[in-house]
C-alpha cells in the first residue's frame, strides 16, 4: 500500500515526541480512526509502545479536552483544534495537516454522478492535490450504492 508507508512514517515520527510512556492514549475524531488503527501494529512493533485509541466526534474530542482529558496525542479538523489551542489544552505547536477534502454541495447541491469530477477539478484549480498526491474519491448514490477509488496524481 502506498499510502500506508508515508502515513507510518508520519505517524511515527508524531509519535516519537510523545513516546515517554510505555502507553499512549490517541484521541482520533470521525475519518482519522481508520488509518490511526492501521497504523498501530506497526508502530507497536516498532517502537514497543501500546497504543491505546480512543474515537470521538470532533465537537465530542473538544468537550473531552477542554474538561480537562488527558492524552497524548489527538487528531481532528483544524476547526477544532484551534479553539483548543488558543485555550492552552494543546502544545503550541502549528498543528500538522494530514488531509485536505474538497467539498462543493454547499453551492451545487447533489449533482449526482457529476458531483466527483466538479470536485475534482475545484481541488486542482485550488491547488488542493496535485502531482504525486494520493487522493480518494468516493460517491455515494441511491440504494446505498457507494464506490470509491484511490489515484495518485
Amino acid at each position: 500500500m502506498r499510502i500506508a508507508r508515508p502515513l507510518a512514517a508520519l505517524a511515527c515520527t508524531l509519535l516519537a515526541q510523545v513516546a515517554q510512556a510505555e502507553e499512549l492514549k490517541i484521541l482520533s475524531a470521525g475519518a482519522f480512526k481508520p488509518v490511526v488503527v492501521a497504523l498501530q501494529p506497526a508502530f507497536e512493533r516498532d517502537t514497543g509502545h501500546k497504543l491505546v485509541i480512543e474515537n470521538d466526534t470532533a465537537g465530542g474530542l473538544q468537550k473531552r479536552i477542554t474538561g480537562g482529558e488527558a492524552f497524548d496525542l489527538v487528531f481532528s479538523s483544524p476547526a477544532s483544534l484551534q479553539p483548543m489551542a488558543q485555550a492552552g489544552k494543546l502544545a503550541n505547536e502549528a498543528p500538522l495537516p494530514l488531509a485536505r477534502v474538497a467539498i462543493n454541495i454547499d453551492r451545487y447541491g447533489n449533482t449526482l454522478a457529476a458531483s466527483i469530477p466538479i470536485a475534482l477539478d475545484e481541488a486542482l484549480a485550488q491547488n488542493l492535490a496535485g502531482p504525486g498526491d494520493i487522493i480518494a474519491l468516493v460517491g455515494f448514490g441511491a440504494g446505498l450504492a457507494w464506490g470509491g477509488v484511490l489515484w495518485q496524481l
